[in-house]
């Protein structure tokens, strides 16, 4: 029996996690970064690509980050996120002169907000179950026969 003073061999997972988990980390900040660039510094690409594409837009520069930060397990991460997306249209309107408030703006960064965090409940969800599993039924899990 290991005696109370011996340190417990790091387990695969914590040895491979440490270094995912900083690259996610890494990520999360860099897509802020970019949404704050994209909102208050770019000036717009002029013609859009197809209809509703700046509502496209919205969508993913707020949903991949609250993704993202679900992902890793930090709340407070996502807390950042809607926090960005509730003050980002006031500020748009009051820093930059090429940019205007729209609330359908703030409605799609939340919506995307939602539906990152619900993809990446989904994929912690199915993550832990195939863990739990058996190998065998995990790999059936995997390919979708169990």
């Amino acid at each position: 029996m290991p005696s109370r003073t011996e340190t417990p061999l790091p387990t695969e997972q914590s040895t491979v996690g440490r270094p995912l988990r900083l690259l996610g980390w890494c990520l999360f900040w860099l897509l802020l970064l970019a949404q704050v660039y994209l909102l208050y510094l770019s000036t717009g690409s002029g013609e859009p690509y197809f209809p509703y594409d700046d509502k496209v837009a919205h969508l993913l520069i707020f949903g991949v980050p609250a993704g993202l930060a679900a992902l890793l397990r930090r709340p407070w991460a996502v807390g950042v996120v809607v926090a960005h997306a509730l003050l980002s249209e006031p500020l748009q309107a009051w820093l930059t002169t090429s940019r205007v408030a729209d609330p359908w703006d703030l409605v799609a960064d939340l919506v995307g907000i939602v539906l990152g965090v619900v993809v990446a409940s989904v994929l912690l969800r199915r993550t832990r179950r195939s863990t739990s599993l058996h190998p065998a039924e995990a790999e059936r899990a995997l390919r979708g026969d169990g």
